[in-house]
């Protein structure tokens, strides 16, 4: 077997802008709200910096493997880093929030969109937490900063207000990110695209962690899911009880194949249909319904929207796993997380970077490799995450 593997791409691009207040320059607004990131990005105006971490191989708290397996060539690209850390200015000032970003993006056609995505992905999830966030402020601060009155009482109330929006805008300001972050990406290529006559394209599934709140933004038919160990105390005899232990799988994508309802209402709505060519394929050609890329059928109802969805993490979460759909030509995601249980229960150490079973160097390489050998056709890429360093 013929190893492709692609290092986890870790480039914290811990980006200052240096013009403006704390980068945030009134040009720069302006060429923000004109074109969003890109035009940010592209202008000598709003220069900045970024800097890449020491260690770019997977490490225990995060592990990448991918393997270009029976194919000629590797299209998959995958991204983690969980120590980015975000400049947001939020209602109490400027504020350093570390969130952790991991994506996987199964590329078709060439490698050309799944290269570009992951290019771009911490330098436009940054940019736009950093622009909506300053937006924000300015709006709290339009609304509600003059409304108290300047004594102990009321200041201490406006603090603790501050601090509840904080909270939840977060939350929002990093959805919007992510969301802007996917449009971004999916524009920036499509122009490439057009110019330089690419066909390709690619799925997408990101994951943000953000203290223990997860969200899942999905373009595609990648998959990201959780395995969770639940303890059940069973009563027996003598005043004796015994604790077993098993897993659960929570799966937090749902696939954009084009025969699913409300995906292929909107293909047949935008002109185009969906035949059976081994797999539904939009007009025979794209097994799925939504892609970054895919420009020529963009007019035939493929969108680059994700879905997204929220789940707060607990400790029953061991395991959060994102992976390209060639893993799941040889495994399923049952499968996947009673392998990474058999690790679990027989690694006191809780020590995942090695798996003595599969002889692999870590248990994202395992899964990979297991896939394989159990038949997938396809690329392979996972991003694995313990959650053990996560969860606090």
């Amino acid at each position: 077997m013929e190893n492709f593997k692609i290092e986890c791409i870790l480039v914290g691009v811990l980006f200052n802008i240096i013009v403006g207040c704390h980068g945030r320059s009134h040009s720069c607004m302006r060429l923000y709200n004109e074109g969003g990131a890109p035009a940010v990005l592209q202008s000598s105006e709003c220069s900045f910096e970024y800097v890449h971490p020491k260690n770019p191989n997977h490490t225990t708290k995060c592990q990448c493997s991918s393997l270009k397996g029976r194919r000629k060539y590797q299209e998959d690209r995958v991204f983690c880093d969980l120590d980015m850390q975000i400049d947001l200015l939020g209602n109490l000032g400027q504020e350093n929030v570390k969130i952790g970003v991991a994506a996987v993006f199964d590329g078709h056609g060439g490698k050309e969109a799944s290269e570009l995505a992951v290019q771009l992905l911490p330098y436009y999830i940054q940019l736009h937490i950093s622009f909506l966030s300053q937006k924000e402020m300015e709006l709290f601060e339009d609304g509600h900063h003059m409304a108290f009155p300047l004594d102990t009482e009321f200041n201490s109330l406006e603090t603790r207000l501050r601090r509840r929006m904080n909270e939840s805008k977060t939350m929002e300001i990093i959805q919007e990110a992510v969301l802007l972050a996917v449009h971004n990406i999916d524009l920036t290529f499509s122009e490439v695209a057009l110019r330089k006559h690419l066909l390709s394209g690619t799925t997408a599934t990101i994951a943000i962690l953000v203290d223990n709140e997860l969200l899942i933004a999905n373009v595609g038919d990648s998959k990201a899911f959780l395995c969770l160990e639940m303890i059940q105390t069973c009563d027996v005899t003598n005043n004796k009880s015994t604790s077993m232990t098993s897993f659960q799988v929570i799966e937090l994508t749902a696939d954009h194949h084009p025969d699913r309802d409300d995906e292929m209402a909107r293909v047949t709505a935008a002109g185009g249909f969906v035949s059976l060519l081994g797999v539904p394929r939009v007009n025979g050609i794209l097994a799925v319904s939504r892609s970054i890329g895919d420009v020529y059928l963009k007019r035939y109802g493929v969108i680059a929207e994700p879905e997204v969805k929220w789940y707060h993490l607990d400790a029953s979460a061991v395991f959060l796993v994102v992976a390209s759909d060639g893993i799941f030509e040889g495994l399923n995601t049952q499968e996947v997380c009673r392998l990474l249980h058999e690790a679990y229960s027989q690694d006191e150490n809780q020590n995942y970077s090695r798996s003595s079973n599969c002889q692999s160097s870590s248990w994202a390489e395992c899964i990979v490799n297991k896939a394989y050998e159990k038949g997938s056709t396809d690329y392979l890429s996972v991003v694995l995450i313990p959650l053990n360093n996560v969860i606090t």
